[in-house]
């Protein structure tokens, strides 16, 4: 071996070390954007579902109306871009489109306030919460505010 080729691994082997650390380090701030987005969006689902699956054993929150047991289903679950909010958040609405009973919908003809569909908002949202901040209890029962997003629930009845 050639004394002037001693150092060429480890100089070859730093370079490519640094040019690895240059991509990781500029992906970072995106990865960590996708994992905070994609945690809220997995949360309420989970916390729809547990709605769902409550509900439809007929069991209720103490102050809701109470209903007979029924089959309730998440058909799907839609994001509404709703562009930035008045704290320079991104804005989201969570719609989810979910199968009734008719006679839920004969009583209660706006998915948004029937009791189902509260559960369901209350659920999603106290999930994200949980996910983001450890505590079940978000200071407001309407939305969520992470550190780059808005999230919101709605809901529709799926036709």
């Amino acid at each position: 071996m050639n004394k002037k080729d001693k150092g060429q691994i480890s100089l070859e082997f730093i370079m490519i070390l640094g040019v690895f650390l240059l991509i990781v380090l500029t992906l970072y701030p995106h990865i960590q954007r996708e994992n905070e987005f994609n945690k809220a969006l997995a949360s309420a689902k989970d916390g729809a579902i547990y709605a769902t699956s409550e509900r439809g054993m007929g069991y209720a929150c103490e102050t809701c109306v109470k209903l007979p047991s029924g089959t309730i289903k998440i058909i799907n679950m839609t994001l509404e871009d709703r562009g930035i909010d008045q704290n320079g958040r991104k804005a989201y609405r969570i719609r989810f489109y979910i199968s009734v009973p008719s006679y839920i919908k004969d009583r209660y003809p706006s998915c948004y306030n029937s009791p189902v569909g509260m559960s369901i908002r209350r659920q999603a949202i106290r999930y994200i919460y949980r996910a983001f901040y450890g505590s079940w209890n978000p200071p407001n029962p309407l939305e969520v505010c992470t550190d780059r997003y808005n999230f919101t629930i709605t809901c529709s009845y799926a036709e």
